[in-house]
């Protein structure tokens, strides 16, 4: 097998994909995850799930040996099992694959580029320098839409109560049932909260509040 080779099947894994599961994840099967099943003996087939791969590059490789090698960039959708990934493209060579390693390099917002070992992390608090590093917790979760508390509802929220509509003063996109949301207020995180229909309003039950010095959180 050549760079070439594989060069030349890499498009036809980029996009919307049809992935089975492999049978040691942790979807689950009639009340059962894929991996206890067949710890117990049992092979089950389940249905394709449709994936998305956003990127797929070849970075570099080891040619002209026994068993080649490649060092693949991968961008997916949640879902994607990137060594069933692997196992799909050697199909399509006709030589077999399977995933050496895997280096998880971002997820959402956060990426590798900026984590830190618990050994930095130890060193800049020694320094008191540990603020340099942690992400506020308002900026960790902006992939979540957010919700404007009045500052008359900010206690409530505090509390672990829900917030209903006279205490919002604004909201950004629309929201559904289920969904979670930031309740901010001043750009400071208050609690993330679930959206519930109630009687034609929607109202915010928080499933996690930050914590205030001396206090105790709630979940």
């Amino acid at each position: 097998m050549t760079a070439d080779d594989l060069l030349n099947v890499l498009p036809g894994f980029r996009g919307k994909l049809a992935q089975s599961p492999p049978s040691v994840s942790a979807v689950h099967y009639r009340g059962k995850r894929l991996y206890e099943l067949a710890r117990a003996g049992c092979r089950v087939k389940v249905a394709p799930r449709t994936v998305e791969v956003y990127t797929l590059e070849l970075l570099r490789g080891k040619w002209g040996i026994e068993n080649p090698r490649a060092l693949l960039d991968v961008s997916c959708s949640k879902g994607t099992y990137v060594r069933t990934l692997i196992a799909d493209i050697g199909k399509t060579l006709g030589v077999g694959a399977c995933l050496g390693f895997l280096l998880r390099t971002r997820v959402g917002r956060f990426t590798v580029a900026r984590a830190q070992t618990l050994e930095e992390l130890a060193a800049l608090k020694a320094e008191g320098r540990l603020a340099e590093v942690v992400i506020p917790a308002n900026d960790a979760l902006k992939h979540l839409p957010a919700v404007t508390v009045k500052p008359s509802a900010v206690r409530a929220v505090r509390s672990g109560s829900r917030l209903y509509p006279a205490g919002v003063l604004t909201g950004t996109g629309s929201f559904s049932a289920g969904m979670l949301v930031r309740l901010v207020c001043d750009q400071e995180l208050l609690a993330v909260a679930r959206v519930e229909a109630a009687e034609r309003r929607t109202v915010f039950r928080p499933v996690w509040v930050k914590m205030e010095v001396g206090t105790a959180s709630r979940s």
